[in-house]
């Protein structure tokens, strides 16, 4: 019991510190509106705060002394049960002693029923519900035509601070938006009233500054009363058109003409009418020689030609006529160009005269040929690969008819020799013969043949000296190969056989 009483009385001493020592802060003790913010007041705090005020707005209802205090503390609930064993009291408080009395539950109660008058708590909702104040009017604009604003409002909490209730006042703000849209943001300006115009009226401009999507903007628009002319100029000046664009009667002209309609009012009994006239002015622009008027058109192009000496080439030029119509001093005139352009040429197939060597001499292809040959060079000029080059050729011609019968155009084929054949009998030599096959020209070719006969002397000889001879008229010996028998009176052998 002792315990609960001392742990209250230092509750009351912690709430006079408190209430003593905050002035200024929203929601705390106060003692004039001075000592709270803008949009507060101060108010009576009854003995909650023992007999200070407290900021809230003013349209809050302050604690007063008859403001029921048995909510903070619930008096059903032992302060000693609660906290002696809290570690977060200072030590002196945990080690005050518990009582030793039989009767410590009866002395509890009566100490219970006591404090049920006191401000005593253990949480937030042992004080009593939040007061939230109105919201505001939407305001903090930054300018006339901001659709963006704040709205502000005040909130009223009881708090359990160390066992003891307490209201603490907060400020609450949220965004809040407003329509601007045509809202005057300036002031308004009028210009000076017009000439009555033709059809009686006259107007001025009045220019408004609204709110357009939160800026200020200027608006114009036209004011309009009736009236009456009483002269030309009293129905107002002449309006213009716009110039048209410069027309010129040729492509190729640099000087034009521009026109506008004119539309001048005029008072005629009391009325003003409109006459419209057309406005003409020279106009100019830079000088047009140079440009085209008109389409051009092109000649035919020109055969290929060879522009230099090398009649081998195989690229050629040819040209084209242009004819441009073009202006020149405001006139339109033919101006003609030539274009030129790479085209192919076929080169000739010679490109010189020919040259030829002297003839040849005759010569014939056989033995047995009638007729011969012979061959000269021949150099032609001739185009290749775009140079102009000479190629040789070889020019032919019959020549040299003759005969060839019987001209050997062959082998020889000999028979054997024959035997030796003597005269008489004191011959010493003889002739063996053979028969010879050779091979022959006829008719052009090497196809016939001719026989010969052939004797050799050197082949047969012997020794008939002293032989006996007969000569058939007496018998006689061989002399130097005479038969002496056969001699006539008076010659030897020898001038027998010449």
């Amino acid at each position: 019991m002792l315990m609960s009483k001392t742990f209250q009385y230092l509750i009351v001493i912690l709430a006079i510190f408190i209430s003593a020592s905050a002035c200024t802060v929203d929601g705390s003790n106060c003692k004039t509106d001075d000592d709270c913010s803008a949009g507060l007041q101060c108010k009576s705090g009854g003995g909650v705060f023992f007999g200070g005020g407290i900021c809230m707005s003013p349209s809050a209802n302050p604690i007063d002394d008859s403001l029921d205090t048995s909510h903070f503390v619930d008096s059903d609930r032992s302060i000693d049960s609660d906290y002696t064993t809290d570690s977060n009291f200072p030590d002196d408080t945990a080690a005050l002693p518990p009582s030793d009395t039989d009767n410590s539950d009866t002395n509890d109660d009566a100490d219970t029923n006591d404090d049920s008058d006191t401000n005593e708590c253990v949480i937030d909702e042992d004080c009593g519900q939040s007061d939230e104040g109105e919201w505001d009017t939407c305001d903090g604009f930054q300018t006339a035509c901001a659709t963006a604003g704040l709205q502000t409002r005040q909130l009223h909490k009881p708090t359990c601070t160390d066992g003891v209730c307490s209201v603490i006042a907060t400020t609450e703000q949220r965004d809040c938006a407003r329509e601007t849209n045509d809202d005057s943001c300036g002031p308004v300006n009028a210009s000076e009233w017009s000439t009555c115009s033709f059809d009686g009226k006259k107007t001025r401009q009045v220019t408004t500054q609204t709110c357009q999507d939160s800026a200020c903007t200027p608006r114009t628009t036209t004011e309009e009363l009736p009236c009456a002319c009483t002269n030309n100029p009293s129905c107002g000046a002449p309006t213009y058109g716009n110039w048209t664009s410069c027309s010129f009667e040729t492509t190729c002209a640099s000087t034009g003409e521009k026109k506008r309609e004119v539309r001048t009012p005029t008072c005629q009994t009391n009325a003003c009418t409109i006459v419209v006239s057309t406005q003409t002015e020279s106009c100019f622009r830079a000088s047009t020689t140079g440009n085209s008027c008109g389409q051009p058109s092109s000649a035919a192009w020109s055969t290929c030609t060879n522009p230099g000496s090398n009649t081998c080439a195989t690229s050629g030029t040819r040209t084209q006529q242009i004819h441009t119509p073009t202006c020149q001093s405001d006139e339109c005139v033919i101006v003609t160009t030539t274009n030129s352009q790479n085209c192919a040429l076929s080169p000739p197939t010679s490109c010189g005269t020919p040259s030829y060597s002297n003839w040849s001499l005759c010569s014939y292809a056989q033995t047995c040929s009638l007729i011969g040959t012979q061959t000269r060079t021949k150099t032609t000029p001739t185009c290749q690969n775009q140079s102009c080059n000479g190629v040789q050729t070889t020019e032919t011609q019959p020549c040299g008819a003759r005969t060839t019968t019987d001209v050997v155009c062959g082998t020889s084929s000999p028979s054997p020799w024959s035997a030796c054949s003597y005269v008489d009998t004191c011959v010493t030599t003889a002739s063996s013969s053979r028969v010879v096959t050779t091979q022959v020209c006829n008719n052009g070719t090497c196809s016939g043949t001719k026989q010969t006969t052939e004797y050799d002397w050197t082949r047969c000889s012997r020794d008939t000296q002293h032989n006996p001879c007969d000569n058939g008229h007496a018998f006689g010996t061989c002399v130097n190969g005479c038969c002496n028998a056969s001699c006539p009176q008076g010659q030897n052998c020898l001038q027998c056989q010449m």
